[in-house]
């Protein structure tokens, strides 16, 4: 229609048209085929901060801030075909700037062909615009610092969306970009933490809540698992998050964070590894510590039978000689028999003592290396145990008591039984007492309701600080550092409580007034319980 019109030459026509260009909320000016500016309403000059348009400025020089965008736009207006919505910016007189969208079609203006041209201004939605991706740009620098990844899971809208350092983390490059539809969460969790995983995802998200939780946020969620790269390595991550609901109570949003913990979990793996091979070394040594004990209790009862036997090896010479040289006599022979039988007597019993010490040695000692579940009497093996540690209590003068019901029969480990009386025995030599002081030990045992057994370990030495009970499991804590302890003997027997025994573990103490380690555990343990965990102590 604006094609048809010629302005300064229809009768009235003119100012109608211009009256409806004044109204305009938009910036409108008329240029002719040099690109002048032949008419602009008001409104154009509020844009360009001008009072007035003069005439003879040229649209494209004056205004337009970009060259590139000057000599595309004169292409397109000077091919007489118009142009299409194009977002530009323009230089106002007072050297701002502001971004418009423009438009322009042929007319005829003054009996000759013109350009009327249309400029939306949108330096506002253009500036939200910029401040968004700056903003963008700003949070994309802050989480790539910080290693973390972003997502939210939209649930009216079905759509995920995760930031740029999740698909860093995966190692896919800042310009790849996964197949259009495709899980990439899924597609990347290790497939042994896939079910895990899941499956407490949907009980966070979709899980009970409070009524006060409507509309509102609940507790995090978090946790920790593995993220197979493009390159076939193994991440650990951990993923913190949390749900929205509606109005109505349904989850409406799951956001969060996701950080890379890779070396944090391989530290951690290091350091436990060099703690379980400390521990082994200290079950090592205490088990050669049992050996030297053993070996030196049986050469009491070897020598014996080794000094009986060579002097009734020279008795039995003595009587073969006065045999052949027809000397012997009754009362010689007599004497002989007496002889014999109370060297045989004495061969036996330490032969009987030494075998006994052995056999309680090795039941000890395959105990504590193998870890086998068995049934045993619990009062018998203490005794064994016990014996098996009495050179290293000969010496000290220390009374120990047992106190255990006659044939209580455990299913258990015996080994952790053994392990953790030997450090009860090791702990109380080492601490409880003064070098020459004589205390007195007891262990108590006891069924309880359940199915459970106490066993109580107690001393009467010098006690435990307050201060320190807190940390007397912890592993490498000692008082006695540079004089043998290695601070992981009740380390070991905590493990062994909580882990083989399926236990507890409490103690007492008072300085001046000894300690006692209450532990108390399954009388018969349970076949579900023994595969879940089988010990590795």
């Amino acid at each position: 229609m604006l094609g048809l019109i010629d302005l300064p030459h229809v009768e009235g026509e003119a100012e109608s048209v211009t009256a409806i260009l004044e109204q305009c909320p938009i910036g409108v000016t008329i240029v002719g085929p040099d690109l002048s500016i032949r008419y602009a309403n008001a409104h154009f000059a509020q844009m360009v901060a001008a009072d007035a348009v003069p005439g003879a400025w040229p649209l494209l020089d004056h205004f337009l801030a970009n060259e590139d965008d000057r000599v595309q736009v004169r292409a397109a207006l000077a091919s007489g075909q118009g142009l299409a919505r194009r977002e530009l910016r323009l230089t106002a007189e007072g050297g701002g700037s502001l971004w418009v969208l423009m438009s322009a079609e042929a007319v005829r203006f003054a009996a000759e062909p013109a350009m009327l041209v249309w400029l939306d201004d949108v330096t506002k939605r253009r500036r939200a615009v910029d401040a968004l991706r700056a903003s963008e740009e700003r949070l994309d620098l802050a989480v790539s610092g910080t290693r973390s990844a972003i997502w939210e899971v939209d649930f009216s809208q079905h759509t995920t969306w995760w930031s740029k350092e999740f698909y860093r983390m995966l190692g896919y490059a800042d310009d790849q970009h996964p197949a259009a539809g495709e899980d990439v969460w899924e597609r990347h969790v290790h497939p042994e933490d896939m079910t895990r995983v899941t499956r407490a995802i949907h009980q966070y998200v979709h899980g009970e809540h409070q009524p006060h939780e409507t509309g509102g946020e609940v507790a995090l969620y978090e946790a920790t698992y593995r993220l197979c790269r493009l390159d076939g390595s193994i991440i650990w991550v951990v993923a913190k998050g949390r749900r929205s609901l509606d109005e109505q109570g349904r989850p409406s949003r799951f956001n969060g964070i996701m950080l890379d913990v890779t070396a944090q979990k391989r530290a951690e793996q290091a350091l436990r590894q060099a703690q379980q091979d400390l521990i082994q070394a200290e079950k090592m040594a205490s088990l050669g510590s049992l050996v030297a004990g053993v070996a030196h209790e049986i050469n009491t009862p070897l020598g014996n039978t080794l000094t009986a036997s060579s002097h009734l090896h020279d008795k039995v010479n003595d009587l073969a000689t006065m045999l052949e040289e027809n000397r012997l006599r009754r009362s010689d022979l007599v004497s002989f028999v007496g002889l014999l039988t109370e060297t045989t007597r004495l061969m036996v019993t330490n032969c009987e003592r030494a075998a006994e010490l052995v056999q309680s040695f090795k039941q000890v000692a395959v105990d504590q290396t193998s870890g086998e579940r068995r049934r045993f009497d619990l009062k018998g093996y203490i005794e064994e145990v016990l014996l098996s540690l009495r050179p290293q209590l000969r010496k000290t003068g220390h009374r120990i008591a047992v106190e255990c019901p006659e044939n209580l029969e455990v299913d258990g480990y015996p080994g952790a039984i053994s392990q953790l009386l030997t450090n009860f025995l090791l702990n109380s030599l080492m601490h409880a007492y003064d070098p020459g002081q004589t205390g007195n030990i007891v262990i108590r045992v006891k069924v309880l309701g359940g199915g459970l057994v106490e066993l109580a370990y107690a001393d009467d030495g010098k006690g435990i600080p307050q201060d320190l009970l807190g940390r007397v499991y912890d592993p490498f804590f000692t008082t006695r550092r540079g004089n043998g302890g290695s601070g992981l003997g009740l380390h070991i027997v905590y493990n062994l409580v909580t882990g083989t025994l399926r236990g507890q573990i409490t103690v007492e103490s008072e300085p001046g007034h000894g300690t006692c380690f209450t532990v108390r555990f399954p009388l018969f343990l349970s076949d579900d319980a023994a595969r879940l965990d089988p010990p590795n102590d």
